[in-house]
């Protein structure tokens, strides 16, 4: 009986510590028989763990133990490379053509390897339309074409790049929580021409690095996400100090007000704007609102605005309430409510929370208690 249930104790031991190994089960067809190498990324370099010989028929397999999830590489000696993000307990597969790993490939099984590889296919396709505009307009440089053809050529190619931020940031907005993310703020379309800028994208790298900090404390990637975002923090507050040009622009919003009209809080750039996020269902929200009403009143004509986001997906609710207390200011509403794409991008963990925005389009306040916040506008007004 003790050796049987000594026999028990092992084998559950055994299957608890096996609980964290990652299994990459992979093919290449039409493969040369070669060697493919398995990698650790770390920070700044990489680390082969393991490796092995294609079966004949091109499949292999890898395991690895880990505790949180990391990144990994598969790659064979001529260059191609699959990174992957690999989590406790995935079994990914992998299929490629011949042993170029890095194109035609597909995984499965591993949420962070798939949102990697879209990030890669979707950056490739945009360098590759960047690359075919370019040399149209080289071509045209020197040739007799219009000039509103070589315009057409120069609008197209930064709606391009604009398109790539949006893909990057809706990337990093809709996976908070994946490190898969960090890929997307580091990528570049050439050599040291980030897809994100350092300073006008700021945001994001706080609100990332905040996220992921929270999930993944002991991450090395993590924390040097982290150390990057304080040296970015106070590049930013030396500009400023400085008194150099900084760039400012706050993140838009675009949302309906009571008529169904799009308003954006671009429109009012050029004044002071007090941005707003409250909710119906908040009863501190409604008692600010009624605080602000004789301090929008004494401000307003001094080029103040206040552009107020309803949180809430009861429309008719919203609307009542905007009739019961007569806000003469901006009020759109976000029927995402807590899954709103612009309370993500403000960091907003509750509500109200109130930014204070200057007319250089500096966010200088935030959170600020109401019995402050006339002060608060006065100071940013004088």
């Amino acid at each position: 009986m003790q050796k049987f249930l000594l026999f028990i104790i092992i084998f559950l031991i055994l299957s608890c510590s096996g609980n964290n190994t990652f299994k990459i089960d992979g093919k290449i067809n039409h493969s040369i028989k070669s060697t493919i190498y398995l990698s650790r990324l770390e920070i700044g370099s990489s680390k082969i763990v393991d490796s092995t010989e294609l079966d004949n028929d091109g499949s292999f397999q890898f395991k690895e133990k880990i505790n949180e999830p990391e990144f990994y590489q598969l790659f064979f000696l001529n260059g191609t490379t699959i990174t992957l993000l690999t989590e406790p307990k995935e079994r990914i597969n992998i299929t490629a053509e011949g042993n170029k790993l890095n194109t035609n490939y597909k995984v499965t099984g591993s949420k962070g390897s798939i949102l990697i590889k879209q990030l890669n296919d979707h950056l490739l396709k945009t360098i590759k339309g960047l690359d075919s505009l370019s040399n149209i307009y080289l071509k045209l440089k020197d040739s007799s074409a219009s000039d509103t053809f070589k315009q057409a050529i120069e609008k197209e190619y930064q709606a391009l790049i604009k398109q790539q931020k949006l893909f990057s940031k809706k990337i990093i907005i809709d996976n908070l929580r994946s490190l898969a993310s960090i890929v997307a703020l580091y990528q570049e379309l050439s050599p040291g021409y980030y897809i994100l800028d350092e300073i006008k994208d700021l945001q994001f790298v706080k609100l990332l690095s905040d996220t992921l900090r929270k999930y993944y404390p002991s991450s090395l990637q993590v924390q040097s996400l982290c150390r990057d975002k304080e040296k970015l923090i106070a590049k930013y507050n030396l500009l400023v100090m400085t008194s150099k040009s900084v760039i400012s622009d706050f993140p838009d919003i675009a949302l309906p007000d009571i008529n169904n009209k799009t308003v954006k809080l671009s429109q009012f750039k050029g004044k002071n704007i007090l941005l707003l996020f409250w909710s119906t269902y908040n009863i501190a929200g409604i008692e600010m609102i009624k605080k602000l009403t004789p301090i929008y009143n004494r401000y307003h004509k001094k080029e103040f605005e206040i552009y107020q986001v309803a949180l809430d997906n009861d429309l008719k609710e919203w609307v009542k309430t905007l009739n019961r207390f007569n806000m003469p200011w901006v009020n759109v509403i976000d029927k995402n409510a807590e899954n709103s794409y612009f309370a993500k991008i403000y960091n907003i963990n509750s509500i109200p929370s109130v930014f204070l925005i200057t007319k250089k389009g500096d966010i200088i306040s935030k959170n600020i208690d109401i019995n402050n916040i006339e002060k608060s506008i006065k100071e940013i007004i004088n």
